[in-house]
């Protein structure tokens, strides 16, 4: 059968749960790519994409990082798709304790040097994995790594957050917890290697958002704890006591 069927048929499946039946649509249209000699198209794009996010989806990060790498490697030309999947397959290997391959993956993208040309969604999309490349590498206790890409990506998030456009309202919300999520990492790393100012302030930036927003109790509770240890370990009970 032909591409856009696999399409299709793969879409169908999909929506209707049946996920092996899913896979193999797709996987039988990567197989026509790789075998026919006739080129690229969107439909290859589509189908690649697609079970890059299926086999994500489902938990299966060694497949989606396989076929999500094949992609990238494939569209590099074309800079927007290239950044949006490659941006996605960065977040994965944080997610799957691959730091060496996000962390380079990353750079690659930064050095592209995306700037105002790119959506506002792509440049949140890039700080949300900034934010999971940081946690990954403050979790395993390289404080001043974590501190790199948590700067880079409070740039991208500030940057973005306060001049909204067309984003809708739960994509926001969505964002400004991930960006309530790096701060806090922030201020942790900053505390640990003993800037304690820095922390009490990234933190006190993180307990604003949450109040100018309603985030709800997690996010409150999150950011008056932190801001709270924060203000404890640099023997400001006071202020700490009043929150």
């Amino acid at each position: 059968q032909s591409d856009y069927a696999c399409l299709k048929l793969g879409r169908l499946y999909h929506k209707t749960g049946n996920i092996d039946a899913a896979i193999s649509a797709y996987e039988e249209g990567i197989y026509i790519y790789r075998t026919a000699g006739l080129g690229w198209k969107n439909n290859y794009f589509l189908i690649f994409k697609e079970l890059f996010y299926l086999y994500y989806e489902i938990g299966n990060l060694d497949e989606s990082i396989k076929i999500g790498k094949e992609l990238s490697d494939i569209i590099k030309i074309d800079v927007r798709r290239w950044i949006a999947i490659s941006t996605d397959l960065a977040l994965i290997y944080f997610e799957n304790g691959k730091y060496a391959d996000g962390s380079i993956l990353i750079e690659e993208i930064l050095s592209i040097g995306v700037n105002d040309d790119f959506s506002q969604t792509t440049q949140l999309n890039i700080a949300s994995t900034l934010f999971a490349a940081g946690k990954s590498y403050m979790d395993n206790g390289n404080y001043d790594k974590a501190i790199d890409y948590y700067e880079q990506g409070d740039v991208f998030f500030k940057k973005n957050l306060n001049n909204i456009n067309n984003l809708s309202h739960s994509t926001l919300i969505t964002f400004k917890e991930s960006h309530i999520g790096l701060l806090t990492g922030l201020s942790t790393c900053y505390s640990n290697i003993g800037k304690n100012e820095s922390s009490i302030k990234v933190a006190d930036e993180a307990y604003k958002i949450v109040m100018e927003n309603n985030l709800g109790e997690e996010f409150t509770t999150l950011c008056i704890t932190q801001l709270a240890t924060m203000y404890l370990c640099n023997n400001q009970e006071s202020k700490a006591i009043n929150l």
